[in-house]
């Protein structure tokens, strides 16, 4: 995501609070309004595997299973770069800012969940987006396209929000994550910091 850097004096410095109360006023608007119905959907080929997907504002009793599916997708990655912090992962996704997309297997009269995106809506450079905390699917369930659901939802949701982008961190040593977000329009952000062990991608939503 391009990053437009004003010049001095006084019409920059009103331009660029016009812009940082614009974001502001999107975002808070974005947690105010419910969305539509039908703005979580999966494709037919999910639907044949009894995937379905659902938005929820807090996890409630799924926590345990979200912290559990995440730790055991991440935290090797975590200890790899800046550490795995278990309290602070816990934290974020009880936050009254974070909100989820759900995916279940529904067979018979069991709904497990399999996968979830948490997300929030923030201000990146007074730039009201859609940022992705995590996107996390049990290794039971992966290479089915649930992602790929996930972040189509999320899209859907960052448009219908009308907020300019969504923005993620990845870890460069997981090539398959970088490849998933390079396929679905992501790029490196002009502020993603250099030799680091991690990148910030985005989707600007006029560019799709």
């Amino acid at each position: 995501m391009k990053r437009v850097i004003s010049g001095g004096g006084r019409d920059s410095k009103r331009a660029r609070l016009k812009q940082s109360m614009r974001s502001r006023k999107l975002i808070e608007d974005a947690y105010r309004r419910n969305l539509p119905e039908g703005i979580a959907r999966t494709d037919s080929k999910l639907e044949q595997k009894h995937v379905e997907l659902e938005l929820q504002d807090t996890l409630g009793d799924m926590l345990p299973w979200a912290y559990m599916l995440l730790e055991r997708n991440m935290k090797s990655l975590y200890e790899g770069s800046w550490g795995w912090d278990e309290e602070k992962k816990r934290e974020e996704l009880v936050s009254r800012r974070a909100r989820f997309v759900i995916a279940y297997h529904v067979q018979d009269k069991s709904r497990d969940p399999i996968a979830f995106v948490h997300y929030r809506y923030v201000q990146e450079a007074r730039e009201p987006v859609v940022y992705v905390y995590e996107i996390q699917i049990d290794a039971l369930f992966q290479g089915l396209g649930i992602g790929r659901a996930l972040m189509t939802t999320v899209e859907n949701i960052c448009k219908e929000r009308g907020l300019d982008a969504i923005c993620l961190t990845v870890f460069t040593e997981n090539e398959g994550a970088m490849r998933f977000y390079k396929r679905l329009g992501f790029e490196q952000d002009c502020d993603s910091p250099k030799d680091r062990t991690w990148k910030i991608m985005c989707k600007r939503m006029n560019s799709s």
